[in-house]
């Protein structure tokens, strides 16, 4: 029986990758895409040693070892000739496409009096086209099968408006209202929309950011992941591994009464209803 293939862009890192890991987990045939290639077969060689590691008896290795369940698909998603290559090797390789996962990280933002008409451009081509095109290119595949899952990895920015992320959160709420527009129109299709909206996450771009404040503040890294956890009520940072086990359920047949929303994993920072 062939097993779900799942579409995950922004794969070599962050929670991309710890998403990738999840599915890898859950026996998902993974496409993985990011732009640089070099970083997607470390990303690769990360997944498959995790999950020898994790794997509990020599039978559950050899199966793993017998069929190889990720491909690579290096490439920038800006670039509309690209993401039609991608799903035309994709159609003419299996004819089917089972989970697609939008993770494109937001760009740093500018406050409105400094906004151009070149910003907004570049964040709408950045991700706002490339969520929508990816999804209207998988609709038609998962359609087909009257099966098929639409995740997008958005922020809570969209929902909880902020002068510093300006453009971030105007283009996160045009993919949220995009996102349940198409879920409303594939319900019946037995195909999934979701967002889902990741807060304070250890990733490289946390690191960084901690980093910049500490500079730019005059403070200690101690004292800038404070600022940072300070409106948490867990009063952590989140792990990429917590947005990827919710992605990892959104992705399964178990989902499948759960459309058209908007899940954040922040512990409890947003604070809109």
């Amino acid at each position: 029986m062939m097993r779900p293939i799942c579409l995950v862009t922004g794969a070599s890192r962050g929670i991309g990758l710890a998403i990738a890991q999840a599915l890898y987990n859950r026996h998902y045939t993974l496409i993985l895409n990011a732009r640089n290639a070099g970083a997607l077969k470390d990303a690769q060689a990360s997944i498959e040693a995790q999950a020898t590691r994790e794997s509990q008896t020599p039978s559950e290795r050899s199966v793993r070892s017998e069929c190889p369940e990720i491909y690579l698909y290096p490439g920038d998603m800006t670039d509309e000739d690209v993401r039609q290559a991608l799903f035309t090797w994709i159609t003419n390789h299996w004819g089917q496409l089972h989970v697609l996962v939008n993770n494109v990280p937001s760009q740093m933002s500018v406050r409105p009096e400094e906004m151009t008409p070149a910003h907004i451009q570049s964040a709408v081509a950045d991700k706002l086209i490339p969520y929508l095109d990816l999804t209207k290119q998988a609709m038609p595949l998962m359609q087909q099968q009257a099966y098929g899952r639409v995740i997008n990895i958005v922020g809570n920015f969209a929902q909880e408006p902020n002068p510093d992320m300006f453009l971030n959160g105007m283009i996160n709420a045009a993919i949220m209202n995009a996102a349940k527009s198409v879920a409303d129109q594939l319900a019946p299709t037995g195909i999934t929309v979701n967002c889902v909206h990741p807060g304070v996450i250890e990733t490289d771009r946390y690191h960084s950011a901690r980093e910049h404040i500490a500079h730019t503040s005059h403070i200690s890294v101690e004292d800038a992941t404070a600022r940072l956890i300070k409106d948490i009520p867990m009063n952590r940072v989140g792990q990429p591994q917590e947005v990827a086990a919710l992605v990892a359920f959104l992705a399964s047949a178990e989902s499948a009464y759960v459309t058209g929303q908007n899940i954040s994993v922040d512990g409890g920072q947003r604070r809109s209803m």
